[in-house]
């Protein structure tokens, strides 16, 4: 989870709990597993669709330029972050040729190999540093799911929700689910082998929307506005300095500190929480001193500004809190009784990060 750094962030008061999972791929339904017999595709109303009908090359420039000629399809609009494309198949013979459906974004993209008897699904990445390799470019291809059919192949369905979710269908029965975060911008087909295709490209008809605002009905409290203080730069500034970093929160109103401890370097006694020597520098960048330490004068000071508030939660575990609930637990109200003492106040929010959560997430939080 990406945390920003520049102070004027939003905090609002929902908090999302997530077990660590795989970049992408989350998971898959059972139908990939095993062979799908096909039903009749239910096609859309015509009221329902936006139809592009296309056809590729006729087989008389097949057998001019040869059945390995490179033959696409382009389709000139950018892809919403949330859409449908649905490619009807009205002709095409599997038997001499496959497709590649290829979705491009400006990091990563897909490519469904629609063959005889089955789809495969692949992604592939040629902008990530992670990637490279021997190679010249940072490339990588990954498969991630082979469907297996029988019976007449009539529609491919591609969609990405609002959930980062991405599914694909067969014949309107979806057969593959995952997490997809990237950005897809564009789609072509390439078209391999002797056959020609003739099909539709569909995408979802639009409708006016009618949307009812009642301004007095709230889902979502907004509690204020805030960052982190990184406490070891704080220690450096001047007398000058550190009464323009208060001038600038209030005016600002930046009222919400985010509190991170020592974390690693957090004796089992406790005693160190507010050891400035003990901070902990983040992996956030080269921004000397970036760390994270608890500071209860700095606290005090900032509970002394009206509408102020504190959140306080782990960055990253010591050693022996990482298995072991009830330390975490007591180390968590040891610093709420801290707080309280030092600063007449205990923390208004106590956060859960879960890049330090593992299988016994339950048992620590609870």
């Amino acid at each position: 989870m990406y945390r920003p750094l520049v102070l004027g962030a939003v905090i609002i008061n929902v908090v999302s709990l997530s077990a660590s999972t795989s970049a992408y791929c989350l998971a898959s339904t059972a139908a990939e597993r095993a062979t799908l017999e096909l039903p009749t595709w239910q096609e859309p109303a015509p009221a329902d669709v936006v139809t592009r009908r296309f056809k590729s090359c006729t087989e008389d420039a097949v057998a001019r330029y040869g059945a390995g000629m490179a033959r696409f399809q382009f389709f000139p609009n950018l892809l919403p972050a949330v859409m449908r494309r649905t490619l009807a198949l009205d002709a095409y013979d599997f038997q001499n040729g496959h497709i590649d459906w290829i979705f491009t974004g400006p990091r990563c993209g897909l490519t469904l190999s629609i063959q005889n008897a089955q789809v495969g699904l692949i992604q592939r990445f040629y902008d990530s540093v992670e990637h490279v390799g021997a190679g010249k470019h940072p490339e990588l291809r990954r498969a991630l799911a082979t469907i297996r059919y029988i019976g007449h192949l009539q529609a491919v369905t591609v969609e990405l929700d609002s959930k980062l979710g991405l599914t694909v269908a067969l014949n309107g029965v979806p057969v593959h689910h995952m997490t997809f975060v990237e950005d897809l911008q564009r789609h072509q087909l390439h078209m391999l082998g002797a056959a020609p295709l003739a099909g539709r490209m569909l995408r979802p008809a639009t409708r006016p929307a009618h949307v009812v605002i009642h301004p007095t009905k709230r889902h979502q409290t907004i509690m204020g506005f805030g960052g982190i203080t990184s406490l070891p730069a704080y220690r450096m500034l001047s007398d000058v300095g550190r009464r323009r970093w208060w001038q600038r929160l209030c005016e600002y109103n930046l009222l919400i500190q985010r509190e991170y401890p020592c974390g690693w370097n957090l004796d089992r006694d406790l005693k160190n929480m507010d050891d400035l020597d003990a901070a902990v520098p983040h992996y956030y960048g080269d921004n000397f001193p970036n760390s994270a330490i608890v500071n209860f004068n700095y606290l005090r000071r900032l509970r002394e500004i009206p509408h102020s508030k504190v959140w306080y939660e782990y960055w990253k575990l010591p050693i022996w809190a990482q298995n072991d609930a009830d330390a975490y637990a007591r180390s968590i109200v040891h610093y709420c009784r801290r707080s309280l003492h030092e600063t007449g106040s205990l923390p208004d929010v106590v956060g859960v990060q879960n890049e330090h959560l593992e299988k016994n997430w339950h048992a620590m939080v609870t």
